[in-house]
């Protein structure tokens, strides 16, 4: 599949009970920090909020698609043990690992658009370059 001829974006699909994000950019970093904006819009508006805390993560060692389930997984257990939304997602890949850094607010200061996703599938998970860029698709359990 070619992605969008814009440089770096993301979408969201609706997919029968789940939903399907979209995401893609001209390195492999830029397209797993999109995927992260495309999860947070599926239920959370942070558009103007400015995060208060920043945690380091590290995920891996895996294929890329693995990295991407590894990296969702962390937004997921931020929501859930701490009651935090990412406000913003940075990674840089490091060999078969991504290190970066997550930036949350608590989930009382966004706009709650709908359910809290459950989790990423693994079925119809994908995650390569293509086009001279890179691209991914992701199932998400709501």
């Amino acid at each position: 599949m070619t992605h969008p001829s814009a440089d770096r974006g993301h979408a969201v699909r609706d997919h029968t009970a789940d939903a399907v994000i979209e995401a893609w950019g001209p390195t492999a970093a830029s397209c797993y920090e999109e995927a992260a904006v495309a999860f947070v819009e599926l239920f959370a508006d942070v558009e103007g909020a400015t995060g208060e805390r920043t945690q380091q993560v590290t995920v891996g060692p895996g294929r890329p698609e693995e990295l991407l389930v590894l990296l969702v997984e962390e937004l997921v257990v931020a929501l859930d043990t701490s009651g935090r939304v990412p406000v913003a997602v940075e990674v840089e890949v490091r060999g078969d690992r991504l290190d970066g850094r997550i930036t949350t607010v608590p989930a009382s200061q966004v706009e709650q658009v709908g359910p809290a996703p459950k989790g990423v599938s693994w079925s119809g998970l994908e995650m390569g370059p293509v086009d001279g860029g890179w691209w991914a698709r992701a199932t998400i359990d709501v």
